[in-house]
């Protein structure tokens, strides 16, 4: 990441933490396992498209290497 925003994953995924609760205490309660899931699918839908991203940015700073 860059030295402007170096904390910049962290806060995101502390966003989705945020958005998505988890309840407590657990006890099998089918409403509490909804935050849990919908704070998983977010993760992995941010983990996804933050690999993509740094792979458009891996490929454009091999680009300009030179020959």
């Amino acid at each position: 990441m860059s030295d402007v925003y170096p904390h910049t994953f962290r806060t995101s995924v502390q966003a989705i933490d945020a958005s998505h609760p988890l309840q407590t205490p657990w006890h099998y309660d089918v409403s509490i396992t909804g935050p849990r899931l919908d704070r998983l699918e977010a993760k992995a839908a941010f983990y996804a498209d933050y690999i993509e991203y740094l792979e458009r940015r891996i490929a454009a700073l091999e680009a300009r290497l030179p020959a």
